[in-house]
């Protein structure tokens, strides 16, 4: 069984009904659902669209901890919070004044600010047509925001709307629809992009919609959309740079009516596009790009006969897909983790008992410095029955556990598969130790908490027994990282072609 960590903080004046309340509803609730989701608003007028990051700050002191930043719009007013879980800061309004907000996006720059972008309906004073749209920007949410579509001087009469972005230290790749029916437009923002250059992509004539961007640490960068075809939906993706796309190319494999892709790099630079099948849901595909840019074949990674929508995709410890969906007959989100071409799971994120709505949550899935998956939502409040802001967090996948909340099909692992770190802190060295079970071929990477590969140690097979590797701190180079929280994930390949992986966390203080 995995079991979902949640917690949530409520005012004393409603604990005692919202215990009454989940008293009465013990059988709605699925497997997996032994402690309520996290609610991050509390409101009393429904959240319209929301925005959700997840920040990792360390301390030699304290270690390490999460700083939740969220972003919400409430009849079309944009609102802000942030803080760690269990005291979460009074919420702000970014925006005053009549305009009408819409499709806030968070993202952290490198400087550890959160940054935002989001569509905005000009006042009339300053619209040109009536129902004008344009896109406004802050790299800090403390700072005064600008037009950034309109101060490049194409905008101003474009409806500019569903914004996406992929951030490579403090550079920004934003990615939105412009025009009816919708194009896809770009452009790059950073401290010296005072008026960006604004981009089209190829015209579709039946139009494109919610592109999606992702960029790896290189400094590369992708934008996956959907364009309209007169029988349904094709996924494209491009590479983009400042000066223009380098290539663009459908993803040949897969469904003839592609809707709702999401496009996403782990950290050893593979690039992935999600997609589901149909306009009110289907399948659930997921392609990987190669080096002469085409992709693999599709790879259906949700369960067969199952009706899903609204996909979502992140990386676990760095490099593990994990695709979740919302089960359009169950209300529930589900997720798998993609071995290859070998989807383990559906687990349960959320019971539909929450009636969870990922779909108007951006990003809707992303993962925490522990390597576990964070997916946001919007539900009902269980005692005013209010739209609010949710989050689940879910344990990583550890070999050798039993079978996931849902009976899914998990095969057995190698047992036993022990690990063993020490000392932890460490200062100098540390010992990283595994006992393998069989003759298998393994494999030990060290990343960074935000899944960069630092250190990478293989070996062939070996007998039966421990395998024991000493770190001095130093990355591939000989160069000494920082103070901080390391990633330690052993894999180990068995003679089925089947890869088990574990992950640990060693803090490495100078």
């Amino acid at each position: 069984m995995e079991y979902w960590h949640r917690r949530r903080a409520v005012r004393p004046a409603l604990f005692v009904a919202i215990v009454f309340l989940m008293a009465t509803l013990p059988g709605r609730l699925g497997a997996g659902d032994d402690y309520p989701p996290i609610q991050i608003t509390d409101l009393q007028t429904p959240v319209e669209r929301a925005t959700f990051v997840v920040q990792t700050l360390f301390d030699s002191t304290s270690g390490i901890e999460d700083v939740y930043h969220a972003a919400w719009t409430v009849a079309g007013k944009l609102y802000y919070r942030s803080g760690v879980i269990t005291s979460l800061a009074r919420p702000k309004q970014l925006v005053t004044g009549q305009q009408t907000c819409a499709e806030p996006l968070l993202f952290m720059l490198r400087s550890g600010k959160p940054g935002l972008v989001w569509a905005e309906e000009r006042t009339p004073s300053l619209s040109i047509i009536p129902g004008e749209w344009n896109l406004r920007y802050t790299a800090d949410v403390n700072i005064a925001p600008r037009w950034f579509t309109e101060d490049a001087g194409i905008g101003g009469v474009h409806p500019d709307r569903n914004p996406s972005v992929a951030v490579q230290g403090d550079t920004v790749l934003v990615a939105w629809e412009r025009d009816e029916p919708p194009q896809v437009a770009y452009a790059f923002l950073s401290p010296r992009d005072i008026f960006p250059l604004v981009r089209l992509l190829t015209s579709y004539p039946y139009g494109a919609s919610r592109p999606t961007a992702a960029a790896d640490t290189q400094g590369a960068y992708w934008i996956a959309w959907t364009a309209e075809t007169p029988t349904g939906g094709d996924v494209w993706v491009a590479r983009v740079s400042r000066s223009g796309a380098t290539s663009a190319s459908p993803v040949s494999a897969g469904p003839e009516d592609a809707r709702n892709c999401v496009i996403a790099v782990n950290a050893d630079r593979e690039v992935y596009v999600a997609w589901q099948e149909g306009v009110s849901g289907g399948s659930i595909y997921l392609a990987r790009a190669l080096a002469n840019g085409r992709f693999t074949p599709a790879v259906k990674v949700s369960p067969e006969g199952s009706i899903c929508a609204t996909p979502q995709l992140c990386f676990e410890s760095g490099t593990i897909p994990c695709v979740s969906w919302r089960n359009v007959r169950t209300g529930d989100l589900e997720m798998v983790r993609v071995y290859g071409t070998r989807p383990m799971g559906p687990v349960n994120l959320v019971s539909g008992a929450y009636t969870p709505r990922q779909e108007f949550v951006t990003p809707a899935q992303l993962r925490s410095h522990s390597g576990c998956v964070v997916s946001a939502f919007l539900g009902p409040d269980p005692v005013r029955g209010v739209t609010n802001l949710w989050i689940s967090r879910g344990k990583e996948y550890i070999p050798g556990a039993d079978s996931d909340s849902n009976g899914g099909n998990k095969p057995a692992a190698p047992s036993p598969f022990f690990t063993r770190v020490s000392p932890n802190p460490f200062n100098g060295s540390v010992l990283l130790e595994a006992h393998i079970p069989a003759s298998v071929a393994w494999r030990l990477e060290i990343r960074s908490i935000d899944g960069r590969l630092v250190r990478k140690y293989e070996g062939s097979p070996v007998a039966p027994g421990p395998v024991r590797v000493v770190w001095n701190g130093a990355d591939s180079f000989g160069q000494i990282p920082g103070s901080g929280v390391y990633l330690v994930r052993w894999s180990v390949g068995l003679a089925s072609g089947e890869i088990w992986t574990h992950t640990g966390r060693v803090t490495l203080v100078r």
